[in-house]
């Protein structure tokens, strides 16, 4: 089986899996399909990661994916580490239709929906904690890879893709494959921060923006002069001295300012 083949069956496994469930509860890719495409997303970016170590150009402790083994093998192994990095969040949710409750390790997301013919309610475990999906990722990867897939690899290239799937979370300088991949995670993470991050009244952003419009509005902030802290142009605005914007009274009185509606968006 050629590679884009071998890619394209993990992947319609992987939509199996995870059908149309969010990444997050109300975070990052919190919409549907929001778990399978940031999966998406940072297999893809391990595979931009893999041809950088292909060029000459590349200094040799950048190049963390230069192996013994065939580099179709660790190709495959980095996209397989972008991949199945986040599938362990399943186990943060209860999916259940009716009376019967989703099980992720024993059946997929669609072998349930067959069953059960009727709509789910997806509700998020309140207990979850930040990062122990990892712990779980690698207890999914029986739905997305087959004999052959292990073959391919190898049991070597295999105990790293468990380590690399366990340890995105851990902190771990010596592993490094799994270093790679929560950097892209992040990244991916980082992409979807202006979608998720506007949605929520009382996020960080929302509060900064609205403190900024009050400022503005009442004249405490000047813009667009010389020596402003804010410039804005278009529908772009930056503040050149943070410092001056939000000072300590003004982040704790943010909660209680509403910009009027009237004023234009910065």
């Amino acid at each position: 089986m050629d590679c884009p083949k071998r890619g394209a069956r993990v992947i319609a496994k992987l939509r199996a899996l995870v059908g149309d469930l969010p990444a997050s509860a109300d975070h990052h890719h919190s919409n549907r399909f929001g778990l399978l495409q940031h999966s998406l997303e940072v297999a893809l970016k391990m595979l931009e990661e893999f041809e950088k170590t292909l060029s000459a150009d590349v200094p040799p402790d950048a190049a963390v994916f230069r192996t013994a083994a065939d580099p179709l093998q660790t190709q495959y192994l980095c996209f397989l580490a972008g991949l199945g990095h986040d599938p362990g969040k399943l186990f943060d949710m209860d999916v259940r239709a009716g009376d019967q409750r989703w099980s992720p390790l024993h059946e997929t997301y669609a072998e349930f929906l067959i069953q059960v013919k009727v709509e789910t309610v997806v509700r998020w475990n309140e207990e979850r904690v930040r990062g122990r999906h990892a712990q779980f990722s690698s207890w999914l990867m029986h739905h997305l890879l087959t004999p052959a897939d292990i073959r391919f690899i190898g049991l070597q290239q295999l105990s790293q893709l468990t380590g690399a799937l366990t340890g995105t979370h851990t902190g771990d300088p010596s592993m490094l494959l799994a270093r790679v991949v929560s950097k892209l995670d992040q990244e991916s993470v980082e992409q979807a921060a202006t979608e998720w991050m506007t949605k929520q009244p009382n996020s960080k952003v929302n509060l900064f923006i609205r403190a900024l419009r009050s400022l503005i509005y009442n004249g405490e902030l000047s813009v667009n002069s010389p020596g402003a802290p804010v410039y804005v142009t278009g529908d772009k605005s930056g503040c050149s001295r943070p410092g001056l914007c939000l000072r300590g009274p003004r982040i704790s009185e943010a909660r209680k300012l509403e910009a009027p509606a009237e004023q234009p968006p910065l």
